[in-house]
C-alpha cells in the first residue's frame, strides 16, 4: 500500500516521510526572541527547498523542534545542527515513518509558549517522549488540540 501523501524520489519509489522529534541546550542566547525568529525565518526557507516541515520552539534555554519530510533530508538537517553553536546536547526523543505530515503548510511553524502552562513547559522540556512533544508542539502551533 502507497504512503498517503509520499513523496517520489528521483527514481519514481515512493518514499515515506519521517517524523523526528528532538530537544537541545540553547547556547549563547542574548536575544531569545530574536534569536528564535532568526531560526524560524531561515528553517521556513530551507526547509520548503527540501521538502521538509515542522515546527519549533524554546523553552527556557532548550529548543524542541519536529521535522517531517524524507529521511535523507532529516538526516542531512540533523548533520548540520550536531555542527550548530547554537545546539548543545541534542537528545533525538523520536523517530518514526509517517504516512502524512503534522505540519503541512508550515515550512517551520512556530510554536509560541505564550499559553502554555508550567506542566506542558515541562513536558517539552524535560520530561516528554517524541509523540507526546510532537502532539504539544501542535496544539501550540495551531490553537487546537491534536485529534488522531
Amino acid at each position: 500500500m502507497p504512503w498517503i501523501g509520499a513523496r517520489h524520489s528521483r527514481v519514481g519509489v515512493k518514499v515515506p516521510y519521517q517524523r523526528l522529534v528532538y530537544r537541545s541546550r540553547a547556547v549563547g542566547l542574548d536575544d531569545r526572541r530574536s534569536e528564535l525568529s532568526r531560526i524560524l525565518a531561515v528553517s521556513s526557507r530551507n526547509n520548503a527547498a527540501r521538502g521538509m516541515t515542522g515546527a519549533l520552539t524554546l523553552c527556557g534555554n532548550t529548543y524542541i523542534q519536529a521535522l517531517e519530510g524524507p529521511p535523507a533530508e532529516i538526516e542531512h538537517l540533523m548533520g548540520v545542527l550536531a555542527t550548530d553553536p547554537r545546539h548543545r546536547d541534542i537528545q533525538v526523543l523520536g523517530r518514526w515513518r509517517a504516512s502524512r505530515r503534522l505540519f503541512c503548510g508550515w515550512a517551520m511553524a512556530n510554536a509560541p509558549l505564550t499559553t502554555a502552562c508550567a506542566d506542558t513547559r515541562l513536558t517539552l522540556e524535560v520530561k516528554g517522549g517524541g509523540l507526546e512533544v510532537a502532539g504539544l508542539l501542535f496544539t501550540l502551533a495551531t490553537g487546537s488540540p491534536l485529534t488522531l
